[in-house]
């Protein structure tokens, strides 16, 4: 397995390493794991994936919201169907569920879960599928 430094990762995604520094640090918050020795990270072809899908979503989405839409991504693949660039409030709505149900949990989990449930039933609705951009609607 090849593995990568964080200049070769700077180098092939043409971002500055303070970028790259940035990203790692919020998806390590998020919850991903790098590998690391006793000076730094050391990052594998699959990290190298997921800052390439992390600087695509920064095309439209701000840096946190990009870094969790990846990660989650990575985690449920399912997602990967709903086009990013036109449904960033569905991808948004959809990380802070996530984030709900893992940090917040309270008591009442059972309203939860079912917000949860039709949440991804929305999901499986759609799989596949792709929306018209705003920009199209009025075309037609």
């Amino acid at each position: 397995m090849e593995e990568y430094s964080l200049t070769d990762i700077s180098a092939a995604l043409d971002q500055k390493e303070s970028t790259i520094r940035r990203w790692g640090k919020l998806l390590e918050n998020a919850g991903y794991q790098f590998s690391k020795n006793e000076r730094s990270r050391n990052y594998s072809e699959s990290d190298l994936e997921l800052f390439k899908k992390v600087k695509e979503l920064t095309k439209g989405l701000k840096a946190e919201l990009a870094v969790a839409v990846a990660f989650q991504l990575l985690q449920e693949p399912l997602n990967e169907k709903i086009n990013i660039d036109l449904e960033p409030e569905i991808l948004e709505l959809d990380v802070f569920i996530q984030k709900f149900n893992s940090e917040y949990f309270w008591n009442s989990g059972q309203a939860l879960q079912q917000l949860h449930q039709k949440w991804g039933n929305l999901k499986l609705k759609y799989r596949g599928q792709t929306f018209p951009a705003d920009s199209d609607i009025g075309k037609r």
